[in-house]
């Protein structure tokens, strides 16, 4: 799952002492919506990869200097994913590892040289990385899990049975990896030594898992139970269910501190439902916009236009098109006039009928 930022170019923040964080730059990347940033903490630069790619350029990935903030381009031997998902970095080898969703392969990026090699996986789905053992793994929607050796790139798979994997962990002290399921409401839990697996029932639908390999400790966001399930990884035992409010997402943890960090989704039709009631006694009204896919400069500088995912996407649109800027523009207009004075706190959906 990947939650994406819509605009193509980036936002650097830096802490400033007590006093909070600086925007320090906007800096412009390959593609559209970037959705996957890691940073390697040796050299110092930053790769960002964008869901939306820039095929036609042949400019696949983006790296920033952290100490200038000046940019590069990779082109790539294999062009990425269009649909890129997820990434991870080794500092100790200066590898990258970028994982898409539509290809179906998981390509590796030489920090040094920029060179690429594509390891085929079907339906990746979650990307994790043990840089003690130099192993990477790919959990897939098929029900396997993909454990690729980082010198050699031979792959190795494992059934796990996951449906939905959203996330993977990896404890590096204890040499285990943990894929939260989301369909099945449980983690996964490998043993990075034997392959061996167990199953550790959790909330619903989690979203995000995260390891605090100091006190050997796994947090589980389930986005839907609205709760953060916490396992000793010693145990693989659930010891405690923690409410953290509507839809949590993601979770992080700071070892050094000991604290967890959960951000929490709330879709439009909540915001706008919520905001309706609040503005309403004011004359305000609010209502939200849901396009489909729409012909913007993204999508053509992404090399769509004329692709088979979008012959997939028209052929499942009633109306048998894409949508266009204008589709969109009259929708707004009308909600903004008085036209649809009696329409407060809706979501409109406007794809063409595509749901």
């Amino acid at each position: 799952m990947s939650f994406r930022i819509a605009f193509p170019w980036l936002l650097l923040a830096v802490a400033s002492g007590l006093h909070g964080q600086t925007v320090t730059a906007a800096l412009g990347v390959a593609g559209a919506e970037p959705s996957a940033v890691v940073v390697n903490p040796v050299t110092n630069k930053i790769y960002v990869a964008s869901f939306l790619n820039s095929l036609s350029s042949g400019d696949h990935l983006t790296v920033i200097d952290g100490a200038t903030n000046t940019t590069s381009f990779i082109h790539t031997q294999n062009s990425l994913d269009p649909f890129t998902v997820s990434a991870v970095v080794d500092a100790m080898t200066n590898k990258i590892y970028v994982e898409g969703e539509n290809q179906g392969d998981l390509t590796v990026i030489d920090g040094v040289t920029g060179s690429t090699s594509a390891v085929s996986i079907p339906s990746p789905a979650a990307i994790g990385l043990n840089t003690v053992t130099n192993k990477v793994y790919v959990a897939t929607n098929l029900g396997n899990l993909v454990v690729i050796d980082g010198q050699t790139t031979a792959t190795t798979q494992v059934s796990v049975g996951t449906a939905m994997p959203m996330a993977i962990a990896v404890n590096e002290s204890t040499n285990k990896v943990y894929v939260a399921d989301y369909s099945a409401n449980d983690v996964v839990v490998l043993d990075g030594a034997t392959n061996s697996t167990t199953k550790v029932g959790v909330g619903m639908s989690p979203a995000d898992i995260a390891v605090n390999a100091s006190t050997n400790t796994i947090y589980v966001a389930n986005s839907e139970s609205n709760t953060v399930s916490v396992i000793d990884g010693a145990t693989n035992e659930i010891i405690s269910t923690i409410g953290v409010g509507a839809k949590p997402i993601a979770v992080v943890v700071n070892p050094e501190l000991n604290r967890v960090y959960i951000a929490n989704y709330v879709s439009n039709i909540a915001i706008t439902g919520v905001l309706a009631k609040e503005l309403g006694a004011k004359k305000i009204r609010v209502n939200s916009i849901n396009p489909g896919m729409v012909e913007t400069e993204g999508v053509q500088a992404a090399g769509l236009i004329g692709s088979d995912f979008e012959k997939g996407i028209v052929a499942q649109t009633p109306l048998g098109r894409l949508g266009q800027v204008d589709d969109i523009a009259s929708v707004a207009t009308f909600l903004a006039s008085n036209d649809s004075q009696w329409l407060t706190g809706e979501l409109v959906r406007t794809g063409g009928g595509l749901h």
